[in-house]
């Protein structure tokens, strides 16, 4: 939780030292790509480890090593380094969570029994949640009264504080293997696809980051601080973490017959969020935006990764989940950097609606799918 706590100061933070920098959306876009391609990259790899070594171990190192490449880019933004200085520090960011997400996926199920994950989910749902609050709060007091660049300087130091505590919790190694490398790896790729409830989901999370998030993230600083100051974008993005709280505990706790379904249907609330920056409708609606994207989210996040852990063996786990990230985030850096390109043809304002047909159409695509649809608590479609 005290990694999150300063990695949630992070998204706004980074766009705001961007933006200060004079690099404006096409700096945040070159940025947000650097931490992921080498994170698309390495996720497969990163997978591979979390399911022959030990997982602790793993998050630890990878832990560390975010730690240090954040500490870099303060440096970077502090002695007014070039642009491709930053870019190469957040690479080496990417790379450590390319290796930190797949363990910590699979860590849980491992400690915590069947009937208690979604819980366990939940209550890490919550937590994210409670740092998302907590996090651009703490970056809108900097942005007002310190810099930006403090902001980044918290998230390194909650990484290297992260790494020291994991070492307090026990060990959870995955089973040897003699296969080769690749052979592993496309056992991952099979046993995503052979559920075609999950072959779904990873399509839908990839049209969701390209045609929504990137673009949001992109554009969504500079038209939220035309539109309400600079404070506007750390202060929406608090108010996500509200909303992620209550759909986190919703996820993990309500007793709903059909989770993905309505899971499904809250995609299209992230739709808002783009259309009060379109229309400029002031802070307060983008507030209450956020906080219904963030219920959205939090709710989706608890079903699918649930689903996930129950319906995946353990001894793959790592690897699969580390081929639906990168396929998810597989066409996101594209997104971030087409972003700026389609603002500078159509308009930032026009460029951003397309995020709201985008989730639109991602709404639609997972409630059109029969085992999406057809999910029920307890059972897994094919």
């Amino acid at each position: 939780m005290i990694s999150l706590l300063g990695d949630n100061v992070t998204p706004a933070i980074l766009a705001l030292a961007v933006i200060d920098a004079g690099w404006a959306s096409s700096g945040i876009g070159l940025v947000l790509s650097a931490a992921m391609v080498p994170k698309i990259a390495m996720f497969a790899f990163g997978g591979l480890l979390g399911d022959v070594r030990d997982r602790r171990t793993i998050m630890a190192a990878a832990s560390v090593l975010a730690g240090a490449a954040q500490a870099l880019t303060v440096v970077c933004f502090a002695l007014h380094l070039p642009l491709w200085t930053v870019v190469a520090a957040q690479a080496g960011y990417g790379v450590a969570t390319a290796f930190l997400r797949p363990a910590a996926s699979a860590y849980l199920p491992a400690v915590v029994s069947q009937g208690a994950l979604a819980r366990a989910n939940g209550l890490l749902g919550s937590a994210s949640g409670l740092t998302a609050v907590g996090g651009p709060a703490v970056g809108a007091l900097l942005v007002l009264f310190v810099s930006p660049v403090v902001g980044l300087a918290v998230d390194a130091l909650s990484f290297l504080f992260s790494a020291a505590l994991l070492f307090g919790l026990p060990a959870s190694r995955g089973p040897a293997s003699t296969k080769r490398t690749w052979s592993m790896i496309t056992e991952g790729v099979r046993e995503l696809l052979s559920r075609r409830w999950l072959a779904v989901e990873t399509v839908a999370s990839c049209l969701m980051l390209l045609l929504v998030t990137s673009p949001f993230f992109v554009l969504g600083p500079q038209l939220a601080e035309r539109m309400s100051g600079a404070t506007a974008w750390p202060l929406a993005l608090a108010a996500f973490g509200v909303g992620q709280i209550g759909g986190s505990v919703l996820g993990g706790w309500g007793r709903i017959d059909r989770p993905m379904l309505l899971a499904g249907a809250g995609v299209a609330l992230l739709s808002l969020p783009p259309v009060v920056l379109v229309l400029g409708l002031g802070l307060s609606a983008l507030v209450m935006a956020q906080v219904g994207v963030g219920v959205a989210l939090g709710f989706y996040n608890v079903v699918m990764t649930t689903a996930i852990q129950r319906d995946v063996p353990g001894s793959v786990l790592s690897r699969v989940v580390s081929v639906n990230y990168l396929a998810s985030f597989g066409l996101a850096p594209l997104g971030y950097l087409l972003a700026p390109v389609a603002a500078g043809w159509l308009g930032e304002r026009p460029a951003m609606a397309g995020a709201t047909v985008g989730a639109l159409a991602v709404s639609a695509l997972l409630l059109s799918a029969r085992p999406i649809r057809q999910y029920t608590v307890g059972r897994v479609a094919a």
